[in-house]
């Protein structure tokens, strides 16, 4: 599972003009830094260091700082999804329903079953 997971930082994916041997992007004729999201040797993305509105120079390590909000937020978000698809496979290994005069009465587990589905639904799992 580790080889899905993103990562800040560089990578063997990391190529070009982003390798840091090499000079970074150039922003009004000056060198910038930025972050780099990698999973595995793939770079995901880069995020450029945000500039200081009142004096217009980069702030250091932003870039950095935006590019690990994305990584806790998809990690995070993976992390979620395979605990529910865990929960899911435990309830519906132990749902079930009984039958009266009303029709199927479903047990806890079943209607547990149900909330836990329409919440991978909703995360797009």
């Amino acid at each position: 599972m580790s080889e899905n997971r993103w990562v800040v930082g560089w990578g063997n994916g990391v190529s070009g003009p982003t390798t840091p041997s090499i000079d970074g992007p150039t922003v009004a004729g000056r060198q910038w830094e930025f972050g780099i999201v990698t999973m595995g040797i793939e770079t995901i993305a880069i995020f450029p260091n945000q500039v200081d509105r009142t004096t217009g120079e980069q702030i250091h390590g932003s870039g950095d700082e935006t590019a690990a909000i994305v990584v806790r937020a998809v990690n995070g978000r993976a992390d979620l999804i395979a605990a529910l698809q865990e929960c899911e496979d435990y309830f519906d290994n132990r749902a079930d329903a009984d039958c009266d005069q009303d029709g199927y009465i479903p047990n806890e587990e079943m209607k547990l079953l149900q909330v836990v589905r329409e919440a991978l639904k909703k995360a797009g799992a």
